[in-house]
């Protein structure tokens, strides 16, 4: 559960920190540079465990997962928040709606079976994500193309959870991600090299912000992600993602001056009980398997 909320808390300052520089680094540069540096750092750890051999089977599922994370889901998420007008409040938001999709994609490949209260629980929270941003939704800020690429890459994120997950149970989550972050990165090197944009060159003033978003999103945040599934399971785990929301929604009012809304308080109150009954059970203390 520790290594969620780390995890949660990493992620949700994603859009605060990324949002502001977007105008002086490219979108997909920023994402190449986060993942291969990322993948590099992981996988020098990798070496020095002495597991970094994988075999051709292995090569290819990595190479999909890094394709379908790096090169898909993290470029239609960069894009959102490029969009004119976006707020990174409610791209959080619906990216953090993907554990509704982890649930499904679960029921969907037989992974897991119905659950009425699992049910009750992603529709609870749910409800609170809704409530969050509803003014501004009701106002149509967020229906625009930017929710629509948020909408995507949160419906592909539940797809590669579920994968991931199983794949980090087979070798470890810091060999996992390496492979992943550094195949999937490769996979941007032909856009850029299209559209002309250096692969490294980034304005000295935003160095710090990249750093952070390459070290500590990109590379801390994911192995401890996938060090909380391997004890959840997926579609539990992935459900602390609705905390995401109330999270960002802070961090943008502080740093962003985004504004804090009634049902954003009321919907926090949602999410947290959702999130709350999920990982206890009366009497019974906190669930840690996530079948």
């Amino acid at each position: 559960m520790n290594y969620l909320l780390l995890t949660i808390f990493l992620f949700s300052t994603y859009e605060v920190v990324a949002k502001p520089i977007l105008p002086m680094i490219d979108v997909f540069q920023l994402n190449f540079i986060r993942f291969f540096l990322g993948g590099i750092i992981l996988l020098v750890f990798t070496f020095l465990r002495g597991t970094l051999k994988i075999t051709k089977k292995e090569f290819a599922e990595l190479s999909f997962l890094g394709v379908l994370n790096v090169g898909i889901i993290m470029n239609l998420l960069q894009l959102s928040l490029a969009v004119p007008g976006a707020q990174a409040s409610i791209t959080a938001l619906v990216f953090s709606s993907n554990p509704i999709f982890v649930y499904l994609f679960s029921v969907l490949l037989g992974r897991e079976k119905i659950e009425l209260k699992r049910l009750f629980v992603t529709l609870l929270a749910l409800l609170g994500t809704i409530l969050l941003f509803s003014p501004s939704l009701k106002n149509g800020v967020g229906w625009n193309l930017s929710l629509v690429l948020a909408l995507g890459a949160s419906i592909l994120y539940g797809l590669f959870t579920l994968l991931a997950r199983e794949t980090s149970i087979r070798m470890s989550s810091i060999k996992m991600n390496g492979y992943t972050f550094l195949l999937g990165s490769l996979s941007i090197v032909p856009i850029l090299a299209l559209r002309g944009t250096p692969y490294f060159h980034v304005p000295k003033v935003i160095l710090p912000q990249v750093a952070y978003l390459t070290i500590f999103v990109t590379g801390f945040a994911y192995y401890s992600y996938f060090l909380g599934l391997e004890e959840l399971g997926a579609s539990k785990g992935s459900l602390v993602f609705f905390c995401k929301p109330v999270i960002a929604g802070l961090l943008a009012f502080f740093f962003l001056q985004e504004k804090l809304t009634l049902p954003f308080l009321m919907g926090s109150v949602l999410i947290m009980g959702g999130i709350f009954s999920v990982f206890y059970r009366k009497g019974q203390g906190p669930l840690v398997r996530g079948r």
